[in-house]
């Protein structure tokens, strides 16, 4: 008799255990949600703006960050690279051009043409920068 008191005593208690269905539900319903919204999102995609100036700001940006990396590399190694590839900017839009100690940098699109001379104002290629970052101008 006693041992089966300790039986029963170290016998597992049934809990009364509460159905997950709704939660399952309620999880398939919101993943069912988002599935068909990013469905409709990608078969609907919202119409882009296009800027017309958007590739002037691009040549310019390249032509600035061209720039930058020139006027680096003649610090590090006292004089220009004979080519955008030695600095890894090779661009088939820009040309460049060595001129003694001095260099010029020319970008060409279908309507118009993006000149910088060294030693030019570098303003009108860094607002490119602030247009395609949307950054302020000071």
């Amino acid at each position: 008799m006693r041992r089966a008191q300790e039986l029963d005593h170290q016998a597992p208690v049934a809990k009364h255990r509460r159905r997950k269905t709704p939660w399952v539900l309620a999880a398939f319903s919101v993943l069912m949600a988002f599935t068909g919204f990013n469905v409709y999102r990608t078969l609907h995609p919202d119409p882009v703006a296009v800027d017309p100036q958007g590739p002037v700001t691009d040549i310019r940006f390249e032509m600035y960050v061209a720039v930058q990396h020139l006027d680096a590399f003649r610090q590090k190694h006292g004089r220009l690279p004979g080519n955008l590839e030695a600095r890894g900017m090779m661009d088939r839009d820009i040309t460049y051009t060595v001129e003694g100690d001095s260099y010029s940098l020319m970008g060409f699109l279908q309507e118009s043409t993006v000149t910088y001379t060294d030693g030019d104002d570098l303003e009108p290629l860094k607002n490119a920068v602030n247009e395609l970052f949307g950054e302020e101008k000071p």
